[in-house]
Parts: structure tokens; C-alpha cells; sequence
């Protein structure tokens, strides 16, 4: 499992980083990204998740994540949909690159996100940012929201102990 992941981990870091230089085209925000930053392992909420490389002090970037923005959000269907986000657009949806997807939810999680864009543009990114200060190796988490589980017909998954909170 131990090579798997780090395969995952340097693909994965390497698609982020290359989509953020096309995207963005030199605008936007760093594409120096999340290298060592950030991990895939396996995780006690799914089956994987996103872990801190590094400790995070509260307010911290933990990931800049390119965007594709997607129309007619509503005709989403099947997996793709447990991996979209919400656009500021009504009936846009946002496609997130990096390592986005594969948050876990937390109902107190350790991170939060907030959307940037190129002004007059559909290129956007997504930003993770801690919520309060995360010890290395700590599962990085979000909350996905009341919609995402209204929208599914399922009960959130209760918190496990998964970080440490100071």
C-alpha cells in the first residue's frame, strides 16, 4: 500500500502543479504548491485521506488547488457528483485538481476552503486554509455541508478522533 500511495502522492502533486501553469498561464496564485506538504495514507474516516506533511499554524494556505468550472451543474451524475464543489455562479459547479477530492468531511473539521478567480474569467482555484494550528501527520478535514448529505439521503459520518486540536 506504502508504494501505491506514493506514486498517488507524486502524480497527483505533479498533475496539481502542471494544471496550475496551464490554467493560470502565470496569473494566479504560486504553483510552487503543496510539495511535502501534504500526504495520501489511509485514513479511520474513508478509505483515504489527506494528511499534514508539515505542521500548520491557524490561517495557514495548506493547498492551492486549480479549478475547472462546469456549467449545468445539476446534470452531474453518478461519483462525480461526491467530488464537486459549490460555484459562486448559480447552476456552475467547480471541478477541483490536487489533492481537493480527497478531503474528508468532519463535522468540527481542522480546514476550511474559500474560492479565488481571475476577475472576468472562469479560471479559478480553490483554497484550503487551517482552521487552527494541525500537528504533522493529523488528517486534514472539511465540512461538506448540510447540502451534501440532504442531497444524498444520508446521515453524516460521525466525527472519529482522527487530529489533535490545541
Amino acid at each position: 500500500m506504502s508504494e501505491d500511495n506514493d506514486y498517488f502522492n507524486k502524480m497527483a502533486t505533479f498533475l496539481a502543479a502542471r494544471s496550475l501553469k496551464d490554467t493560470f498561464c502565470h496569473e494566479g496564485p504560486s504553483i510552487d504548491n503543496n510539495t511535502g506538504k501534504l500526504e495520501i495514507k489511509e485514513s479511520k474516516i474513508g478509505l483515504r485521506g489527506v494528511f499534514a506533511g508539515e505542521d500548520f499554524k491557524k490561517g495557514d494556505a495548506v493547498e492551492i488547488c486549480p479549478t475547472i468550472s462546469l456549467e449545468h451543474a445539476v446534470g452531474i451524475q453518478g461519483v462525480l457528483i461526491d467530488y464537486i464543489f459549490p460555484h459562486e455562479k448559480e447552476g456552475w459547479c467547480l471541478l477541483p485538481l490536487g489533492y481537493a477530492m480527497m478531503y474528508n468531511h468532519a463535522d468540527h473539521p481542522n480546514c476550511y476552503w474559500k474560492y479565488g478567480s481571475i476577475k472576468g474569467t472562469n479560471k479559478g482555484w480553490i483554497t484550503f486554509y487551517a482552521a487552527f494550528d494541525i500537528k504533522k501527520a493529523s488528517e486534514l478535514t472539511w465540512n461538506y455541508g448540510k447540502g451534501y448529505w440532504i442531497g444524498r439521503g444520508i446521515a453524516p459520518i460521525p466525527d472519529p478522533e482522527v487530529f489533535e486540536r490545541e
